[in-house]
């Protein structure tokens, strides 16, 4: 749903899918959660990405271990704070 909503508004992106970071999540495995956070983060700085899109339910629980990444300086968006207003 994501990528048709930004090819629709001509916003370009990439896609990265952390095949583990939910199972993580769900098992509270925060040495896996932090080596998945890690990949994410890596790919968003080699692509250059000054945004990273939780599109996953699951991300948002562990926002704070996201936003410790000080190697990093883009900016998190979690869809879970629009869906709020809109409902």
């Amino acid at each position: 749903m994501y990528q048709s909503i930004l090819k629709d508004k001509n916003i370009l992106f990439e896609t990265f899918i952390s095949k583990n970071l939910a199972g993580n999540i769900e098992k509270g495995d925060t040495e896996m959660i932090i080596k998945d956070i890690d990949e994410i983060i890596s790919f968003a700085k080699d692509i250059n990405a000054t945004k990273i899109l939780y599109a996953c339910t699951h991300y948002p629980l562990v926002d704070d271990l996201f936003k410790n990444k000080n190697d990093w300086c883009g900016s998190f968006i979690n869809p879970a704070e629009y869906v709020a207003i809109k409902v």
